[in-house]
């Protein structure tokens, strides 16, 4: 069992982007395991409704595939840490959010990019629109499925190791 990361985290922004868009985090690093996400990390620019969170896969180009995602509600403005999250992911995924309001960003960002999409969530293929120079905080972390060791199944969930007797 491992921990995985996807996205990045980012404590100083310098503009906000405000828009109803399906939005990917290609400046954040790609995830770096296959398995579960179960904790979040996002920040907005105001109030804001309806989020999405989850998890693409890259089909070709600019094209993903929404592997899978959770409906986490409404924030107000801020960085939220979101746990007891089950996401799946695969290795190379990259993170999304889509949201009713405003993200916290910076803009200016050599190499930072965004994809951007209107709802992007409804599990088809979609062709994303690239915009250059910007990044926003998203951030998730997760575990590799658990280890088998003599009939138990040793995993972590919310940073707490759990067994399972798998014969039960």
């Amino acid at each position: 069992m491992a921990t995985i990361t996807i996205g990045q985290k980012i404590s100083t922004y310098n503009t906000q982007l405000s828009n109803r868009y399906s939005i990917l985090n290609m400046a954040g690093a790609a995830a770096s395991g296959t398995g579960t996400i179960n904790e979040a990390e996002l920040s907005f620019g105001s109030s804001t409704t309806n989020v999405k969170y989850g998890t693409f896969t890259l089909v070709s180009g600019t094209t993903y595939y929404c592997n899978d995602y959770a409906d986490l509600g409404d924030f107000t403005s801020g960085t939220h840490s979101i746990t007891g999250l089950d996401i799946g992911v695969t290795e190379n995924d990259r993170l999304g959010t889509d949201i009713n309001g405003s993200y916290r960003a910076v803009s200016g960002v050599t190499g930072g990019s965004i994809y951007y999409l209107y709802d992007a969530f409804t599990g088809s293929n979609y062709n994303f629109n690239n915009t250059a120079n910007y990044n926003i905080n998203t951030y998730g972390e997760g575990v590799t499925p658990g280890k088998k060791w003599n009939g138990i199944t040793i995993s972590k969930w919310n940073g707490i190791v759990v067994s399972k007797i798998n014969s039960i």
